[in-house]
């Protein structure tokens, strides 16, 4: 019973992106060029990081863009992207 309360409460912090957002970070992911991210850390400062995105991938239901550094950022963390409409999520 325990795994089920807590497999609700996991799905209660699941917020998928709009497939509009995902659209356009695989298009980034394509076009092979730096862009620079502004994204919020885990003590709730913002961040900016520049790179290549080499991946966006959802893994535990938790959707993640991972950098050419290899850095990996939550989506629902991400305030900016540049030229990436991040308004797009849900």
């Amino acid at each position: 019973m325990a795994a089920m309360e807590k497999e609700a409460d996991f799905d209660e912090d699941f917020n998928p992106v709009r497939s509009q957002f995902y659209d356009e970070l695989a298009a980034a992911v394509a076009a092979r060029q730096p862009y620079r991210l502004v994204y919020q850390d885990d003590e709730g400062g913002e961040q900016e990081i520049a790179g290549l995105i080499n991946d966006v991938y959802t893994d535990l239901r938790v959707e993640y863009v991972r950098l050419s550094n290899q850095k990996v950022i939550p989506l629902n963390q991400v305030i900016h992207i540049e030229n990436v409409a991040v308004s797009g999520r849900t």
